[in-house]
């Protein structure tokens, strides 16, 4: 029983019923585990593994485990928790697509395009175009002229560039099962893909996504690029990979390079797109999230943190302004470390590996490798500008593409091996457990060998991470907070001194300590203690948003407007912050800081004018 086809789609259903389970009810907690690790236990009873071996195996379990991590580290561990549930529902939907035979292929692929028309569906009938206007004009009346007959659906709410990068990502699976069903004349089949592909098509135009859009018009020149490469490498008897790798290296380096000298202009030709302006807005958020990771880089700041880190030591302030960063893979740093970046690049590494090897081999699924190519290039190009896949509801899809592309059985007979019940597995495979365990032993002796080198600067790293954590908890512990009430917890913000000040002892540069020990003399009205602190980070990093704007409101509240407002003139909100420090500083009896707050106040006016 446990090995047919029927127990294998049993096993995806429970693992679909308890994500869906977690997706509507945050709350769940553990008990939709208990209904995806069913399948699981029976197979444990008839004496079989619980879940099909992959390649993946070591980086999606380090994967996990810095999410637990993550849980740990979080300030509001309600919401990690609530995270956490979502990304393991991710790591069982991967497992459960691992072990489908190639018998239930056809179906898995439907089922894939079948959630595309869900996500789709959803979008359109519940999405508000009044509220939260589309990019494009056009699409706004269209979207108006829908809402004025459509049925509404109430429910969660999906961000449009959420609902735009998942159907970026499926709809080439879904193109995938159209193109075989007529290939195969199966009419029934592919009418019914023509209507799932023509619906996710419509809720992809409708949700205005310009970065989902470009994505998957990317993803589908490599996959052009790929199969030209094939007739331009047997012309000049070359490499295939060669010949598709080393323009699309360069084109990259290029690419990088040209933005990092060229930003300003690259961000003013990006805002001509039809549409509202935001390349500027989401480089900036990347820049600033960097600044964050840099504080947490073994443990990350903690699941969901992103709102409250960001306010809190970014922009300064007491409310969240984003709830993500609009990038994968700083989002993923941020809240579960550096090592849970370099497990999902190794995934994704390792699905790219898997796809190209299937389709040199040439499989007999090759449309449904070609779809998971297009599909792993949306995820890695959209994850630059938006993220689908960890900042929001996406979460739980964050492995189907790896979770696809690792079942992909080969039928070419050289270099393949045949496992019975799903995977085909390469002899010449990179990621096996020998070379993993090997380049596992070799990473470990190489930090081994950094540690004697660089002993104090990651001793000094640690203790300003694990201070940074602490205060982050404490301070945001009941996030969002009133003034008031950030005030009142200086107190218990001493047991972080500790760890700060060793930060200090070891490396007296250390950016998280310094800015950290500033926050916590600033915040106890030490303004002078404040001033050498943060000088010195600002010294360090004179384009760190939050020091910059601590350091100027240090500056005004000891007298030297002149650097205060040097400072503060980048700030688009301290003018009236500063009068709202001249009515705070005035009830707290502190006549002489209300008079600096307001005189403040009014240079920055008159500055602005």
């Amino acid at each position: 029983m446990v090995e047919s086809r029927e127990f294998a789609l049993a096993d995806l259903a429970c693992v679909v019923i308890a994500g869906a389970w977690w997706v509507f009810v945050p709350q769940a907690g553990i008990w939709p585990l208990v209904i995806a690790l069913l399948p699981w236990g029976i197979r444990l009873g008839a004496g079989k593994s619980p879940v099909q071996r992959t390649a993946l195996d070591i980086p999606i379990v380090i994967f996990l485990l810095t999410a637990g991590v993550g849980v740990w580290a979080a300030y509001d561990r309600s919401a990690a928790w609530n995270k956490f549930w979502l990304i393991a529902a991710g790591v069982l939907l991967y497992y459960a697509l691992a072990g489908q035979p190639q018998s239930n292929w056809q179906m898995i692929s439907g089922l894939a395009g079948g959630l595309g028309a869900g996500v789709s569906f959803y979008f359109l009938l519940s999405h508000d175009w009044a509220q939260f206007p589309a990019d494009l004009s056009i699409l706004n009346r269209l979207g108006l002229a829908w809402m004025s007959v459509r049925p509404v659906l109430n429910g969660p709410w999906i961000h449009p560039n959420i609902a735009g990068g998942l159907l970026a990502m499926l709809l080439p699976v879904n193109l995938a099962v159209l193109v075989d069903a007529w290939r195969k004349h199966n009419r029934n089949l592919g009418l019914a893909a023509t209507g799932l592909s023509g619906v996710i098509a419509i809720g992809l135009l409708m949700t205005s996504s310009r970065a989902a859009w470009l994505a998957l018009a990317a993803g589908f020149g490599i996959w052009g690029w790929w199969h030209v490469s094939d007739l331009a490498a047997r012309r000049s008897s070359r490499s295939r990979i060669l010949v598709f790798g080393l323009p699309v290296l360069l084109a990259s380096f290029l690419a990088l390079g040209v933005f990092g000298s060229r930003a300003s202009s690259l961000i003013r030709v990006a805002n001509t797109v039809p549409g509202e302006s935001s390349a500027g807005s989401r480089v900036e958020i990347t820049r600033d999230t960097l600044q964050l990771i840099r504080d947490y880089p073994f443990t990350g700041g903690g699941l969901a943190s992103f709102p409250g880190l960001y306010s809190t030591y970014i922009r300064v302030i007491l409310v969240s302004v984003f709830f993500y960063s609009h990038n994968l893979y700083t989002d993923i740093a941020l809240e579960q470390g550096l090592p849970g970046l370099v497990a999902v690049l190794l995934i994704l590494a390792g699905t790219g590996w898997k796809l190209f090897s299937n389709l040199v081999a040439k499989p007999s699924l090759n449309y449904l490798a070609d779809a998971c190519l297009v599909g792993l290039m949306v995820v890695i190009l959209h994850g630059l500008v938006d993220d689908a896949l960890y900042g929001m509801g996406g979460t739980p899809l964050i492995l189907l593409i790896p979770g696809l592309a690792v079942n992909l059985q080969i039928t070419a007979s050289t270099g393949v091996q045949e496992q019975k019940g799903s995977v085909i597995r390469q002899q010449k495979n990179p990621f096996t457990a020998r070379n993993w365990l090997l380049g596992s032993a070799l990473t470990l002796i190489g930090l081994g060998g950094a540690g004697l080198v660089f002993a104090k600067p990651l001793a000094s790293t640690w203790y300003a991470n694990m201070g940074a954590v602490s205060m982050s908890r404490i301070q945001l512990g009941k996030w969002p907070v009133s003034f008031d009430e950030s005030r009142a917890l200086q107190v218990q913000l001493e047991p972080v001194l500790d760890p700060l000040n060793k930060a200090l002892a070891q490396n007296p540069n250390n950016l998280t300590a310094l800015y950290r020990l500033g926050i916590y003399a600033y915040n106890g009205n030490d303004f002078e203690k404040a001033k050498v602190f943060l000088l010195s980070a600002h010294a360090q990093n004179p384009d760190h948003r939050g020091i910059q704007k601590l350091l100027g409101y240090t500056y005004t509240w000891t007298g030297d407007a002149l650097r205060a407002k040097a400072l503060l003139i980048n700030i688009p909100e301290a003018g009236e912050e500063m009068d709202a420090y001249t009515w705070w500083w005035g009830i707290q009896n502190q006549a002489n800081l209300a008079n600096l707050a307001s005189q403040m106040a009014e240079q920055l006016r008159k500055t602005r004018k």
